[in-house]
């Protein structure tokens, strides 16, 4: 069983209110990039890396993160696209057939664990898809023009996360039919979803954050401190 990872992370960080890209940006003195491409290869089910980056910084990322880090995994450097979608679909073009199982990955959601990575794809072998969520356990509320419209009740609603993992041929089907319908989707689970298949849900993490706004990189630093000062104990 062969399994390749796609990690988005062609943003520019617009909400970062930052010329640097946020991935480049660093927390407790490492890329947020670099964290999590560390994390993605001390899962041992894990082939092959298609990193999918915006082009002006291909030369950067091998230089500053695939060379300095010594991503031990073997590593495609992909242009990516306008969009998310777009972007997944230039990382699966280099695919092919050759894997049985392919997760995606937010390139700055750098907490993942090897243990939630091997949940994800092992649900994805026997169910076909499979995605990390939360559960919410905020009140949520439906909001118009500014104003509470009406409460929304919060049982069995789930935040989804990455990684993902779907079975090769399912989400190239999912890919094919979202392109044919013109239908653009926020991730990958969604694109599935379209099809009618289940989707298998394995409890993700609050600390498997998506890195998007300036309070979580201060955020993200506390919690390395935290993790750096348990492994001293």
């Amino acid at each position: 069983m062969k399994v390749a990872a796609l990690i988005p992370a062609a943003g520019v960080g617009t909400r970062m209110n930052t010329d640097e890209p946020k991935q480049f940006i660093e927390v407790g003195g490492k890329p947020i990039l670099a964290h999590t491409l560390l994390r993605l290869c001390q899962s041992s089910v894990i082939d092959k890396i298609i990193l999918i980056v915006h082009h002006s910084q291909i030369k950067r990322t091998q230089k500053s993160i695939l060379d300095k880090y010594h991503i031990s995994r073997p590593v495609n450097l992909v242009e990516g696209g306008n969009t998310r979608q777009e972007s997944i679909i230039n990382g699966f073009n280099h695919i092919q057939n050759k894997y049985d199982i392919v997760i995606t990955h937010d390139g700055v959601r750098p907490f993942v664990t090897p243990k939630l990575i091997n949940d994800v794809v092992h649900a994805a072998i026997m169910h076909g898809a499979a995605i990390a969520a939360i559960c919410s356990t905020d009140t949520l509320k439906c909001v118009k023009n500014g104003f509470v419209e009406k409460a929304v009740a919060r049982n069995n609603i789930y935040h989804v996360q990455t990684p993902q993992a779907f079975q090769f041929n399912i989400l190239r089907e999912a890919i094919d039919r979202a392109n044919c319908d013109g239908f653009n989707g926020t991730d990958e689970s969604t694109l599935v979803e379209r099809m009618g298949l289940p989707i298998k849900v394995i409890e993700g993490s609050v600390l498997n954050l998506k890195v998007t706004t300036p309070d979580q990189i201060n955020l993200c630093n506390a919690i390395l401190k935290t993790q750096v000062a348990l492994q001293d104990q």
